[in-house]
């Protein structure tokens, strides 16, 4: 089972890449959807949208959580333990996910649960070791983001200033600065 995420808009793309995520049921940024690898014209559709989506094997712990907390049923009405125990062969939810990863059950299984997850964008937080510091800063294990730089007591005062370097798989290092074009 892959799991598949559209990242990227369709604004000024081919009829083609269209066409194909909405046959994958990709009608917006950040919905995800559960394809099976079993057909191989799936593969090929993937292969067509990868410039415009990401995706990968569906890990069980994952999928259950995700389902859990962003599964819906029609109605817009939240995806429960107890529902999926009632209406399907399913004990909880962590139980269908391993199915669904395994292969042996699809999302039809669990009666009127919607085929299409609509994820949360990735998520602002603060990274200042100071509190109530203001800066903020995109935190993804999939982005390369260089550096960001934000200083404190800018201005006037000769308050210590501070860089933040950001490089691959959101590692963090920082390290004082004394001299800065930004605070003049």
């Amino acid at each position: 089972m892959y799991v598949v995420v559209q990242v990227r808009g369709v604004v000024n793309c081919s009829r083609e890449i269209k066409d194909t995520l909405k046959m994958l049921r990709l009608h917006h940024i950040n919905h995800c959807v559960l394809v099976p690898d079993t057909p191989p014209a799936y593969l090929g559709m993937i292969r067509k949208v990868k410039d415009y989506v990401a995706y990968g094997e569906a890990d069980p712990e994952i999928l259950g959580k995700v389902l859990a907390t962003r599964g819906r049923l029609t109605g817009n009405i939240r995806l429960t333990e107890e529902y999926v125990k009632e209406n399907s062969k399913f004990v909880d939810i962590n139980a269908f996910a391993a199915a669904l990863c395994a292969g042996d059950a699809s999302i039809a299984d669990v009666p009127e649960l919607k085929p299409v997850l609509r994820l949360h964008p990735p998520r602002v937080r603060d990274t200042s070791p100071l509190s109530g510091h203001s800066s903020r800063a995109v935190h993804s294990e999939t982005m390369e983001v260089r550096s960001i730089r934000f200083f404190t007591g800018c201005g006037e005062s000769d308050a210590s200033k501070q860089t933040l370097k950001i490089s691959r798989f959101s590692d963090l290092r920082w390290r004082n600065t004394q001299e800065s074009p930004w605070c003049r």
